[in-house]
């Protein structure tokens, strides 16, 4: 199972929607909406 996934089943499972969850993370609806993807993609390496 994705990251994307689990995510939505955890959230779903505490009936929260995304907005909801946003607001309990003091978070953006945006961020919690693109987080699962965000979080999936590859790491872009630090430049010194």
């Amino acid at each position: 199972m994705d990251f994307a996934k689990l995510l939505q089943r955890h959230r779903k499972a505490a009936h929260l929607t995304q907005q909801a969850l946003a607001e309990k993370a003091g978070m953006s609806l945006a961020a919690v909406a693109g987080g699962a993807s965000l979080a999936c993609a590859s790491p872009t390496p630090m430049r010194a």
